[in-house]
């Protein structure tokens, strides 16, 4: 019957909203049972493990998604905190997509809108904590860079899911917060891929901490890359004046070139060569913007477009960037 349908519709529709906030709940959830985990000093003895899993335990006695911890198995309280990322970011992609197909002054928008504002507040920690994590690369074992690596991409990822829709959702991200991820994503995440002077620095022992890039997986690596440069791609869109953090760091690798030295693109692989393309990008949207002087912009790119032209190493690649942009 056809009375049947917008029964059935609005069903789903509720159905939908109760996953993304589920997701949103097991990620907070499960994000605070591994702080508590991590604060616990680290053994590789069983009994130790089993004491520390058991002092998590006690120290959270409920959670959103259970009344009693004594009734999660330990065995999903450590699945809960091995995918809390993925939670997070299955939980921002669902609650976003939601938020911007719904009037914002339902009461339904509010509710998911408080959602993700409880989701973006542990994002946020997360990031930041990872990020520590991904500086003090050459200390740390492999496996937990790895993990800190795939939890700087989640974070990225929700951050992306939200930022393409500021202006609809400004009141969960406010543009300090922004200012804060885009510069960590510079300096931490980007900068040791393209910064010269750093590589030569970490690869001849003069700096103790490696950057996580020389020991992190590869495609590990290439995921956060991506998010990383998706993130600063959107912030350079952006007219609430974050935009203008960003000219700086993005001319700064092409200005720095020295001719006939090796150039951005002339390396290893395609990581390098996709935050040279992205940054080329970020550099051409911010020239429509009008909270930049555009001139001084334009001067600057064409500059830093030549200094990288003269290195011959890059000529192909680089005129293929230009022509793209």
């Amino acid at each position: 019957s056809a009375d049947v349908v917008p029964v059935i519709l609005n069903e789903i529709k509720n159905v939908k909203d109760g996953v993304a906030i589920l997701s949103a709940a097991l990620a907070i959830d499960s994000f605070k049972l591994k702080v508590l985990k991590d604060s616990t000093a680290p053994s590789t003895n069983s009994d130790d493990v089993k004491s520390i899993d058991e002092h998590a335990s006690l120290e959270m006695q409920s959670g959103i998604t259970f009344a009693n911890i004594n009734d999660v198995d330990m065995e999903v309280q450590n699945e809960m905190i091995r995918n809390w990322a993925s939670f997070g970011g299955f939980a921002s992609f669902l609650i976003t997509k939601l938020l911007n197909d719904e009037d914002e002054s339902s009461t339904r928008f509010e509710t998911l809108n408080v959602w993700l504002e409880k989701l973006v507040q542990v994002l946020f920690v997360a990031f930041h904590q990872s990020l520590e994590l991904l500086q003090s690369a050459g200390a740390i074992e492999v496996s937990i860079i790895d993990e800190a690596v795939r939890s700087c991409t989640a974070c990225l990822f929700a951050f992306n899911n939200i930022i393409s829709s500021k202006n609809k959702l400004c009141s969960v991200l406010s543009d300090e917060a922004l200012s804060t991820v885009l510069s960590s994503v510079m300096c931490t995440i980007l900068s040791p891929w393209i910064d010269k002077n750093r590589a030569l620095s970490e690869s001849s022992g003069r700096d103790e901490r490696l950057s996580y890039h020389m020991v992190c997986n590869v495609d590990d690596a290439n995921m956060i890359v991506t998010q990383a440069c998706q993130f600063v791609e959107q912030a350079s869109n952006l007219k609430s004046g974050i935009e203008t953090d960003l000219l700086i760091p993005l001319l700064q690798p092409f200005l720095s070139i020295e001719e006939e030295t090796e150039s951005l693109v002339d390396i290893d692989g395609s990581v390098k060569t996709s935050i040279v393309a992205s940054y080329i990008r970020s550099l051409t949207k911010l020239t429509t913007h009008d909270l930049v002087d555009v001139g001084t912009v334009k001067s600057l790119f064409d500059l830093s477009v030549n200094k990288l032209m003269s290195v011959k190493s890059s000529n192909d690649i680089v005129v293929s960037l230009v022509d793209d942009v």
